[in-house]
């Protein structure tokens, strides 16, 4: 016994109507599995404010991504996969197997650090921060925080040169929250917590609108040597991070005074109140064995998964299209 003309008809509307919702569905997965793709990584760079700590080279999970690093320099993001890895720092001199420190970071999927070498020779420390803030940036404003690496001080307090306050109490190797400012070039006064006491002044200092950024502050007191760079916090992309080029131009031999540098600056269109500062406690170690490359990111389960879908769906309707066609 054959199919009549109207069931057949029936059954060719049901296969073109389950084949549709099948390429739909496909479509749709494939594009949440592309979605998925271009958020699992995070943004990485290391920012070089170490003391009396010479160029360095630098790994992660064991792989060499940066030679000869000088101090006051950062280098451009690198995009990993969320999860585990390990930072590592090297004399260029010496072996890999030599690490100067290595500490072991867990990276979030769109999130973006700075791992800081800061400390002193022979035992410098590797500190991880978290650049940019969820809260965003006030319209208008430029978002800045500071970074104090100056291993022989106590509390520094920093304001611009015309008094205004922005951050109060920083201790040693901790950061502060991000301050909202008016974009614009300022001269920065880092000084001693509690007192007018300027032990270094960073003059024009651009501070840039609608832009996360930080200011690293390294040096010895006991020689009155400091220097500080503001960098950029943004990662834009695995084809080519933010620039590591500082803002202002690198001071490594500056020695001042107490007497605070007086020049003309926009000024802040109201008075900003220190913010919590956030102390970041360094993980100091040697490497782990058996180093290899950065952490899977899923790209091979995502295709897996793709493959069988599309054998799924074609399955389907290949079967649909027999049992239309078969007789009754």
């Amino acid at each position: 016994m054959t199919v009549g003309r109207g069931q057949l008809a029936t059954r060719a509307v049901a296969v073109r109507t389950i084949g549709a919702v099948a390429l739909v569905g496909l479509f749709s997965m494939s594009m949440m599995m592309v979605g998925a793709q271009t958020e699992s990584g995070a943004g990485l760079r290391i920012v070089h404010v170490g003391i009396d700590t010479p160029p360095v080279n630098v790994s992660v999970n064991g792989d060499a991504t940066t030679e000869n690093l000088f101090w006051l320099e950062a280098t451009d993001y690198i995009e990993v996969a969320a999860g585990d890895h390990e930072v590592a720092i090297f004399d260029p001199d010496t072996s890999l197997d030599e690490a100067l420190a290595a500490v072991m970071i867990t990276a979030e999927a769109g999130s973006n650090y700075s791992a800081v070498i800061t400390g002193e020779l022979p035992e410098p420390s590797i500190a991880l921060i978290v650049d940019g803030d969820a809260g965003g940036i006030e319209a208008g404003m430029g978002a800045v925080r500071f970074f104090h690496s100056v291993p022989d001080t106590g509390p520094i307090d920093v304001a611009t040169s015309d008094g205004t306050a922005l951050v109060e109490g920083l201790e040693p190797l901790a950061v502060s929250d991000y301050v909202m400012i008016q974009p614009g070039t300022y001269d920065l006064e880092f000084r001693e917590g509690g007192t007018d006491n300027v032990l270094y002044t960073e003059a024009g200092v651009t501070i840039e609108g609608d832009a996360f950024q930080t200011t690293y502050l390294s040096g010895l007191a006991a020689l009155l040597n400091f220097a500080a760079e503001t960098f950029a916090d943004e990662f834009r992309g695995a084809d080519g991070g933010a620039e590591a080029t500082p803002t202002t131009e690198p001071e490594p031999t500056a020695t001042t005074t107490a007497e605070p540098t007086a020049t003309e600056a926009p000024q802040p269109t109201a008075t900003l109140e220190p913010p919590p500062t956030v102390t970041p406690t360094p993980t100091v170690g040697m490497p782990a064995t058996g180093a290899g490359g950065l952490a899977p990111d899923g790209e091979g389960a995502n295709l897996l998964v793709f493959g069988a879908l599309a054998v799924f769906c074609l399955a389907v309707g290949g079967g649909l299209l027999y049992w239309t066609r078969r007789p009754v």
